[in-house]
């Protein structure tokens, strides 16, 4: 297996960057905020042998749903081939509901102008985000979704999901790695400090001295998929990448 997909990440810094190119890591890479976005594309352009692993994605996520006005975010839609990851968050995320809906759809209705693909993030907010979406068509990427609920309604409307690290060990997780379409399953590290977070969780330790890193995390949770569904990990490591194709393709 040579080159390898994470569906979703975020900025992290050049380091970061690196790191996923020396490891042939394509990912898709979240700015969540217009300051994110500008520090990205400028890590980019002083980078260039960095373009070919980096898909940037742009979209005011809630949690910063305060810290700018959601125009600025908008602004740079035209500028990115996906947006996201946008959504709702009750959970992780104290910021006004109310708000945070407002920031959500005036983002949805803009990608929708723009025919892109959207990120989501839909944490203790499943069932409200898919009745928005009922009324917003587009093509959608459900990230980490890790709800015992509601999956049928976002499977319903054609929707990819994205499975997170901790599929070595939560129960719903792995279910949802046996239900998902074979053409809408995706794999992603939301960042290796997700992952740390993950790994702590589930009582995962590193193989070694060293930290895990962005391909052995990919691995570890495509192996972990293919055994759910008991599929071989090549073949599977080769439908996530024609997933991702399918979700990244332009709609014109």
């Amino acid at each position: 297996m040579d080159r390898i997909y994470d569906a979703h990440t975020h900025w992290l810094g050049p380091e970061d960057l690196e790191t996923r190119k020396n490891q042939k890591v394509f990912s898709l890479v979240c700015a969540k905020t217009s300051a994110q976005y500008d520090s990205l594309t400028g890590c980019l352009h002083s980078h260039p042998a960095l373009l070919p692993w980096v898909q940037v994605t742009a979209g005011l996520h809630p949690w910063h749903s305060l810290e700018e006005p959601v125009e600025k975010m908008l602004d740079l839609f035209p500028m990115v081939k996906v947006i996201g990851e946008i959504g709702m968050d009750s959970v992780w995320c104290r910021i006004d509901l109310h708000l945070q809906r407002q920031v959500f759809i005036r983002q949805l209705e803009r990608a929708a102008e723009l025919n892109k693909p959207v990120i989501l993030h839909t944490k203790g907010q499943e069932a409200e985000i898919a009745s928005i979406l009922r009324s917003c068509p587009n093509r959608y990427l459900v990230h980490w979704y890790s709800c015992d609920l509601w999956f049928e309604q976002y499977e319903k409307m054609d929707c990819w999901f994205s499975i997170g690290p901790d599929v070595l060990w939560n129960k719903t997780t792995q279910s949802l790695a046996r239900q998902i379409r074979s053409d809408r399953l995706l794999i992603e590290t939301d960042g290796m400090n997700a992952v740390e977070w993950a790994d702590r969780k589930g009582g995962i330790h590193a193989t070694g001295e060293a930290e895990a890193q962005p391909r052995e995390t990919l691995l570890r949770s495509l192996s972990c998929c293919a055994a759910q569904r008991q599929q071989d990990p090549e073949e599977l490591a080769e439908q996530v990448q024609e997933n991702l194709r399918a979700f990244l393709q332009s709609k014109d």
